[in-house]
């Protein structure tokens, strides 16, 4: 085995930790241009993609119309209570 000096020793450490931390620097940068690639994919995906309506989505919206439904029946029955009862 060659032997160093102290100097050339701590040369070489110090190269060593610089090679380490480019490395270090090029792998967190592709890292994060492939999660960034990731996420465009997702939302690409999502827009294309029609939406799922959920359960309680669809309870909401059934119920809202049968709201609709009864103030457009005690409006046009000229009940303004809005409870689709007459009075």
């Amino acid at each position: 085995m060659p032997k160093f000096t102290k100097q050339q020793r701590a040369q070489i450490l110090a190269e060593a930790h610089r090679h380490l931390a480019v490395r270090r620097a090029e792998f967190q940068r592709r890292k994060k241009a492939l999660l960034l690639q990731k996420q465009k994919m997702i939302e690409s995906r999502r827009e294309r993609e029609p939406q799922q309506v959920t359960k309680t989505d669809r309870k909401t919206l059934l119920g809202f119309i049968a709201t609709l439904k009864s103030v457009i029946r005690a409006l046009e029955g000229g009940n303004h209570g809005f409870n689709g009862k007459q009075n």
